[in-house]
């Protein structure tokens, strides 16, 4: 029955946020603050009528044993925990803008890894992902932005080909950024490296459709 909320659930997001662009609302600062405060309270709430969720609650709370770990974009229609239909305590998730691999990142994934023992380790980049537009488009940000920008700049050059247009370019590059982003995290960590090769890690890559919600694994 909870799975099956949890669909319903993630149903419902999909057309509010994707079918129904339109009717968005504007918030100010107090009534997003508002808005958190009262779902949290309605989440609290429904934790008597939920005993799935408040055993996982009580469960989790000794101890995490997250069984994948999930590199994605931090886009507010990537969310992991309802594209894959998981509840608390199942995915280890790392949210940053081009889903990229920075010493931060990195960091997390390794603890998950080596001391969550998390078997598995998706990259998973998604359609229409701005950081990934913003390296193929150029242009001047502030010193932050620039920084992603940069991470993300290998998988364009990669991506551009004679008569491509900039849609096509921003395609391929969104696949390649996420091959990039793999071979960062392995470049980059003894850990991981000493994980895969000993069959204690697995590493795959992702692409998620923001229109269709389905996943297309590319490694």
């Amino acid at each position: 029955m909870y799975n099956r909320n949890i669909f319903i659930f993630a149903c419902l997001m999909f057309v509010i946020t994707v079918l129904l662009p339109a009717q968005e609302k504007t918030y100010s600062p107090d009534e997003v603050i508002k808005q958190l405060l009262q779902s949290n309270s309605e989440f609290k709430e429904s934790l008597s009528l939920n005993t799935a969720v408040n055993e996982t609650l009580k469960r989790t709370a000794k101890g995490q044993h997250p069984y994948a770990i999930v590199l994605t974009c931090a886009d507010s229609r990537v969310v992991p925990e309802i594209i894959f239909n998981k509840t608390i305590g199942e995915l280890f998730v790392i949210r940053v803008a081009g889903n990229i691999i920075d010493e931060s990142t990195l960091g997390s994934i390794e603890y998950a890894a080596k001391h969550l023992h998390s078997p598995y380790f998706l990259v998973l980049g998604h359609t229409h992902c701005g950081a990934v537009h913003a390296a193929v488009a150029g242009g001047s940000y502030s010193p932050s932005i620039n920084a992603i920008v940069e991470s993300i700049l290998p998988a364009v050059n990669i991506s551009r080909h004679e008569n491509s247009s900039e849609e096509e370019i921003n395609e391929a590059a969104i696949r390649e950024n996420v091959f990039l982003q793999i071979n960062n995290a392995l470049s980059k960590s003894d850990i991981l490296r000493e994980l895969v090769s000993s069959n204690q890690l697995k590493i795959g890559g992702g692409i998620y459709d923001i229109l269709t919600g389905k996943v297309e694994f590319i490694k």
